[in-house]
């Protein structure tokens, strides 16, 4: 059986800003597939893998970071870069994870603002690179620009991009 693993602590380094003990809180990308359904004849219905679903990074400051601030519209095509590092922690022992992400701010909440009140930012990153390692293993390499699948070093898309002569 394996044991659950708290997060003994966290960073995340945000366009080479290292923000330890600024985010409350980070909600890793969902790694979803988009999957159509088809139904011929009088068969029953099966699923077709038609690609990956929109995925997104969002965490939260506590304090106003100018730098993160202007990370906000950046132009098309250019990106920052977001790497997440918590330790995991169980009776057997600390667990490093590594999520490298690409992507660009494109959302910005602030909580009401009160006296008395911790000030708290949200921001929603649209992903268009997702690369999760856990102590060196590469898990997931995502790069939709670059039309790569990987899982667990695996290429999901390399038949893909031979046959659509994609190199």
């Amino acid at each position: 059986m394996a044991l659950a693993q708290g997060i003994r602590l966290f960073n995340l380094v945000i366009a080479g800003q290292g923000q330890a003990g600024a985010v409350t809180d980070i909600q890793l990308p969902e790694v979803k597939e988009t999957i159509e359904e088809f139904k011929g004849g009088y068969m029953s219905s099966v699923g077709i893998p038609v690609g990956l679903e929109k995925m997104e990074l969002e965490f939260t400051l506590h304090y106003s970071s100018a730098d993160t601030l202007s990370l906000f519209g950046l132009e098309a095509g250019k990106t920052a870069t977001f790497v997440f590092t918590p330790a995991l922690e169980n009776e057997k022992g600390v667990v490093g994870l590594k999520a490298t992400i690409q992507g660009r701010i494109i959302g910005v909440q602030t909580d009401p603002i009160s006296s008395e009140s911790i000030f708290k930012q949200k921001f929603t990153v649209q992903v268009s690179s997702y690369v999760l390692e856990q102590e060196g293993t590469e898990l997931y390499n995502i790069d939709i620009e670059r039309w790569i699948y990987k899982v667990r070093g695996q290429d999901r898309l390399a038949a893909v991009r031979t046959k659509a002569g994609i190199s």
